[in-house]
This record gives structure tokens, C-alpha cells and sequence, in this order.
């Protein structure tokens, strides 16, 4: 049997369903009846006649290798007894095989196909459940462009706003931009190499199961499991373990791909904080700033005030007062040069 065939039986998990073909068909027709052929093609109604059955018995037995059996035997093995145990009583010469045979070999067939649709439903659930984690994916990927294109537009606007800004400050900021997008890069060829390795699983459980539909159908054409027991058995272990190898990969898989994610989901929080550190420090500079310009403001008001004072001051004092008509062009000057002097 090649290991494909193996595979399919295991992951169909039941028998063959020909194996008791046979017994189906000829069930009605066990019970022994005038006139009418039995399994082996002899008139039964020759039973009454000498020679007659035994003649069959033997020539039949004879061209198929079985073991004779007798007239009497034949009969009494005939009378209440099912085909399947007929047919092994006539195959291996024992005279009755016990009606639990029959029934052990129908639940080992039920209970096969019960474990096949079972597997069937695990893998469905495990192929719906990857599509499920890959549209996760795919939005957290534009989410991240979004982000992507939302600190372009900052850090235009940061340039653009250089000559305001401290050069320190912006170099470290664009440094900061720059090793995100180095990481991002990464995340995004780590994301992209996963979603490569998801869909190799998705098209090897898709030939899985096209195998599996193959060899279902072979396994139908199957007439007997008995014989095949054994072998089956081993094979449907070393397939299972197979099964749980593929399932321990497919668990690293979702584990480093949470962890990816989670890489992911801790940048964009890092990223967050420094943007709102970032515009914390503007609008400080900014407060800064129009403190400075009021302070400025406020400043060149006091000395004018200062100077109108001492305008004042030298118009009211006497000697100035009765020399005003004729010195007034050279005060005026001279007091204009103390007051630059002073606010120098």
C-alpha cells in the first residue's frame, strides 16, 4: 500500500465499505429454500437426491481450494446461520463463527467513519480558523500603512517647520522615523513570509484532501478489511502521528505569529507615545515662544515709557525751559542720543 493511500485511510478513518458488500447482497438468501441455489451455486433441493450436494460440494471445492464439507454439514450450517458465517465456516472448515464477529465488524466500521467526519471537521475548522488569523493580518497591515502614511505627513510638516525648530530636536526625531521604518519593513517581510507559509498549508491540506477524495473512492472498491487489519492499524498510528507532527507546526506557526502581532500592536503603542512626546515639546517651543515675544513687547514698551519720562523731566526742569525756543532742534537730539545710549 503506498503511503498516500495510507494517509487517506487514516484521515478518512473508517474501512472500506465493500468489505461487507457481499454479505449485504446475499443476507436474504442465507435461509434454505426448495428449488433455489445457495451461495455456492448448487441446487439445494439436491440434498434429498444421493450424491446429488456432496458431487457440488466437492467440485466446488475442489476448484476453489477450500476445505469439502459434508452434506450433513452443509445443511446444518445452512439452516439459521448468516452468509458471513457461512461463508468463514466454508472458507477455514469450522462449523459456526459466532454472530459477534459480524456485529465487532460493523462498529469498527461505524466507529472509523465517526473518526473520519470528525478529522474532516477539525480540518475545516483549522482552514477557516488560518483564513480568520489572515484577514487579521491584512487589516493590521493597513492599519499600519495608514499609520505609515499619517507620520509622513508629520514629518513633512516637522521639515517644513524646520527653521522654527531646534536642528537637534528634528535630527533625532527623523533618526526615530527612520529605525521605525526599518522596523516596520521587517515586520512586513516577517508578515509576508507567513502569509507565504499559510498558503503552502492551505494548498497542501487542499491536495490532502483531493487525496482524500481519491482514495475514498478506492477505498469503496475495497472487498475485504479482515485480511488488512493489522497493516491498517499501523498505518492509521504512524498516520496520526503524522497528524499530530503537521498539528505541532501548525501551533508554532500561530504561536510566532502572535507573537509577531504582538511585536506590532507594542510599536505602535511606542510610536503613539513618542508622536505625543513630540507634540508635547511643540507646543511648549511654542509657549516659549510667545512668552518670549510678549516679554520682548513688554520691554520695548518700558523703555519708551522711560524715555518719555525723562523727555518730560528735562522739559520741565528751569534751565532747559528758558533756553527751549532757541536750543530746541539740539535738546531734542541730545536727549534722543541719552536715550539710546541708556537702553544700550
Amino acid at each position: 500500500m503506498s503511503p498516500i493511500e495510507a494517509e487517506a485511510m487514516s484521515l478518512a478513518g473508517r474501512p472500506p465499505a465493500g468489505a461487507l458488500k457481499e454479505v449485504t447482497e446475499h443476507a436474504p438468501e442465507t435461509r434454505p429454500m426448495a428449488a433455489k441455489k445457495g451461495w455456492r451455486g448448487y441446487d439445494q433441493s439436491q440434498n434429498m437426491q444421493p450424491g446429488g450436494a456432496d458431487a457440488n460440494a466437492a467440485t466446488d471445492s475442489e476448484e476453489s481450494g477450500l476445505t469439502p464439507l459434508s452434506t450433513t454439514t452443509m445443511t446444518s450450517s445452512l439452516r439459521g446461520t448468516t452468509f458471513a458465517e457461512h461463508y468463514w465456516a466454508s472458507r477455514f472448515g469450522q462449523a459456526h463463527v459466532p454472530p459477534s464477529a459480524v456485529t465487532q465488524t460493523k462498529r469498527t466500521t461505524s466507529r472509523f467513519s465517526i473518526s473520519r467526519d470528525f478529522k474532516i471537521d477539525d480540518l475545516h475548522n483549522e482552514i477557516k480558523d488560518l483564513e480568520r488569523r489572515l484577514k487579521e493580518s491584512e487589516r493590521e497591515n493597513k492599519a499600519l500603512k495608514r499609520v505609515q502614511a499619517r507620520q509622513e505627513r508629520e514629518l513633512l510638516k516637522a521639515e517644513s517647520a524646520r527653521h522654527h525648530d531646534g536642528p537637534d530636536a528634528l535630527r533625532a526625531h527623523g533618526e526615530e522615523i527612520r529605525a521605525l521604518r526599518t522596523l516596520l519593513a521587517e515586520g512586513r517581510d516577517k508578515l509576508r513570509e507567513y502569509e507565504k507559509k499559510l498558503h503552502s498549508r492551505n494548498c497542501e491540506l487542499q491536495k490532502l484532501r483531493q487525496a482524500l477524495a481519491d482514495l475514498q473512492r478506492q477505498i469503496d472498491e475495497k472487498q475485504t478489511l479482515v485480511e488488512k487489519e493489522t497493516e491498517m492499524q499501523t498505518k492509521i498510528d504512524q498516520l496520526e502521528r503524522e497528524v499530530q507532527d503537521k498539528n505541532t507546526e501548525v501551533h508554532e506557526l500561530r504561536r510566532k505569529l502572535d507573537a509577531v502581532q504582538l511585536s506590532y500592536k507594542k510599536e505602535l503603542v511606542k510610536e503613539k507615545a513618542q508622536n505625543k512626546s513630540f507634540q508635547k515639546q511643540m507646543q511648549a517651543l511654542r509657549t516659549d515662544n510667545e512668552l518670549l515675544q510678549r516679554k520682548i513687547k513688554g520691554m520695548d514698551q518700558e523703555k519708551k515709557e522711560r524715555l518719555l519720562a525723562r523727555l518730560r523731566d528735562i522739559d520741565l526742569s528751569g534751565t532747559l525751559s528758558r533756553t527751549w525756543p532757541r536750543d530746541h532742534g539740539r535738546l531734542a537730539g541730545f536727549r534722543w542720543t541719552r536715550s539710546r545710549a541708556d537702553l544700550g
